[in-house]
């Protein structure tokens, strides 16, 4: 895992490039469908803008000591997507600066003790994870580039600078329950093991990205048994 300085950056940069493409958006734009099945990009917009302000609540929780959640209740992230979708052009986007503005902002002033406390990723349901809040920091860092992706204006993850494409690789390979090893061609081979086997499945980064992600059916992977494990896509 890279440390929490460098995430800092390059969640930084990432937001930038986010923003940078986000201003070339009409209105117009922000209806047209996106890359993820049965949203538009207004639909993306607010679940970035969302997801900043419920992990920021996690963040708060953490220094605070308050049990606070990521969402009001299970049913309300959807809600909430439906109605920041549906807001004037304008609105979407700045939400989409300021809710990242505030995030980073409560990063920068967390205390450092606070960031080796644990906080519970709940909406209200039951057997909730908890995390180290540290790990916040690095969910953000996906959300953003991933989205960004999904925005489908013509940036992908072959646009992903190579460092932070390599820490999201081993990130969700392991969330995926497996390893992820270099070959001296330079493609990757993540082995993905469910309860029957495991799997070797090998790619370009850019390939191996969007598939682990859950962005691509497996367009560039080779696997040494026959077809691919089925992966559950990151939200």
């Amino acid at each position: 895992m890279t440390n929490r300085q460098d995430a800092m950056e390059w969640l930084e940069a990432a937001t930038s490039r986010l923003e940078a493409t986000t201003a070339q958006l009409g209105a117009n734009d922000l209806s047209a469908a996106s890359a993820l099945p049965g949203w538009s990009r207004a639909h993306v917009l607010a679940h970035i803008a969302g997801n900043a302000n419920g992990l920021r609540s996690l963040l708060l929780a953490a220094r605070s000591g308050e049990a606070l959640r990521m969402y009001a209740n299970p049913n309300a992230r959807v809600a909430d997507i439906e109605a920041g979708a549906a807001r004037p052009h304008d609105v979407i986007l700045a939400d989409v600066v300021e809710s990242a503005r505030r995030f980073r902002a409560e990063v920068r002033a967390m205390p450092e003790p606070a960031w080796a406390n644990t906080v519970i990723f709940s909406s209200g349901q039951p057997n909730a994870r908890s995390f180290p809040t540290e790990r916040l920091l690095y969910l953000r860092l996906a959300e953003v580039e991933v989205h960004h992706v999904d925005l489908a204006m013509g940036y992908g993850f072959t646009d992903t600078p190579t460092e932070l494409s390599e820490w999201l690789l081993r990130d969700f390979s392991h969330r995926c329950g497996g390893a992820l090893a270099r070959g001296h061609d330079g493609q990757w081979t993540a082995t993905i093991t469910d309860e029957a086997r495991s799997w070797q499945c090998s790619g370009s980064t850019p390939d191996l990205l969007a598939w682990l992600a859950g962005r691509s059916a497996g367009a560039g992977i080779e696997s040494d048994g026959e077809g691919l494990p089925r992966l559950a896509g990151l939200g």
